[in-house]
């Protein structure tokens, strides 16, 4: 009896104790499953919704929102590298308006740009004097700008050269300081209401011209860009009277040190402004002495005629043979028969040789008009009013002529 009862009890004690059960990691509410579903899909539209509210009335879903509209296109930009300063003619202005620049130049306003930099009209703190000062970012092609120093210190006692005053380099920027000089001959043509120049104000110019490429030469470079826009007057009084060649940001050195012509490459990349270069250049051949002279003849005849036989073609093949088939006669209705022989004289010149600057001088000044001399007044001294806008230096590898 008493085992009986004794197994009877061990029954019910089995009965009420606790079950062991398997341990479970503890629950966790929706929205951190929901939180860790988003960590595991990115980028998944999943909404936040917490953690859902008992006998919680459901609402109607809201009207889907209309689809958004595509953004306008952003205005085109130019590719700039971060850390570096940007370039071109769309470039915004490297220096501003009342900035001092390496605490001596003012600046004042910009007054000229293009893949060459930019060019300000800006003011010795100490003189008081008009400077222009060229500007271009220090990667972009150094050695040229050093180049174009250069030259200008080589031509710094030479009438028909701006004058270098200074140099350096300010916050990424290499600069020249110059003297600040007048129009160019192509501003000063479009003024005019025939949109020529006098006969006598080209003719008097290209000899100027002749004698300051000729100082070019007689340091061992070229220019490889003359044009109308690239041959300036002087800022005021008597430097009206005279003829600068400015922009050197193209030359290059065709005779060494000790005198020598240096060999022509077989391929010369172009160099110049498609409407005054000469045939040489079209057919990338090495450039000499009289392709400056080329572009010469070109500018006398558009400063005299208003224009020359290919100003409207813009294809380059187009332009070369256009200048290939044009007589003398074809272009030449005002200037006088006898520059005839001033282009007679170029056709007989190679890579190496020298012109007979002398020659081309006296070609020009026989071709005179009877009533003009020497002291005769020029175009823009007779009519002053076309040179009291704003003054520049010329604008650099830009085709201003129109």
């Amino acid at each position: 009896m008493s085992n009986r009862n004794n197994k009877s009890r061990e029954i019910v004690q089995s009965r009420s104790a606790p079950r062991e059960t398997k341990k479970h990691a503890p629950e966790r509410d929706s929205s951190q499953l929901i939180a860790t579903d988003r960590r595991r899909v990115k980028g998944a539209n999943i909404p936040n919704v917490g953690t859902p509210k008992a006998n919680t009335p459901r609402k109607a879903p809201a009207p889907a929102p209309p689809p958004p509209q595509p953004a306008p296109a952003p205005p085109p930009t130019q590719n700039v590298v971060p850390g570096e300063i940007p370039r071109g003619k769309n470039a915004p202005p490297h220096l501003a308006t009342g900035q001092l620049l390496n605490g001596k130049f003012r600046i004042e306003k910009i007054i000229g740009s293009g893949g060459f930099g930019q060019i300000y009209k800006a003011s010795d703190e100490m003189t008081r004097l008009a400077v222009a000062i060229k500007v271009v970012p220090c990667d972009h092609e150094p050695g040229r700008m050093i180049l174009e120093q250069k030259v200008l210190i080589m031509l710094r006692n030479t009438p028909h050269a701006p004058h270098l005053i200074a140099s350096g380099s300010y916050n990424g920027l290499m600069y020249i300081v110059m003297e600040m000089l007048g129009k160019n001959l192509a501003d000063l043509r479009r003024k005019r209401k025939t949109k020529r120049l006098s006969v006598g104000t080209v003719l008097r110019a290209g000899q100027q011209a002749v004698a300051g490429l000729k100082a070019v030469h007689d340091v061992g470079y070229l220019h490889r860009d003359v044009k109308p826009s690239n041959m300036c007057i002087g800022l005021e009084g008597v430097h009206r009277r005279t003829i600068y060649i400015v922009d050197f940001g193209m030359t290059r050195q065709y005779r060494t040190g000790a005198g020598q012509i240096r060999n022509a490459r077989p391929y010369a990349g172009f160099r110049g402004t498609m409407r005054y270069v000469s045939l040489t250049v079209h057919e990338r051949k090495e450039q000499g002495p009289v392709d400056d002279f080329w572009s010469l003849f070109y500018t006398i005849v558009e400063l005299a005629e208003g224009s020359v036989p290919w100003k409207q073609l813009t294809d380059p093949d187009d332009i070369a043979r256009k200048k290939k088939i044009t007589t003398y006669e074809d272009m030449c209705r005002y200037v006088p028969k006898g520059v005839k022989e001033f282009m007679a004289h170029l056709e007989k010149l190679q890579y190496h040789q020298q012109p007979n600057y002398t020659l081309l001088q006296q070609i020009l000044q026989n071709s005179l008009p009877p009533d003009v001399s020497a002291d005769s007044p020029f175009d823009w001294e007779e009519n002053p009013s076309i040179v009291k806008s704003l003054s520049k230096s010329g604008k650099a590898d830009q085709d201003t002529t129109s």
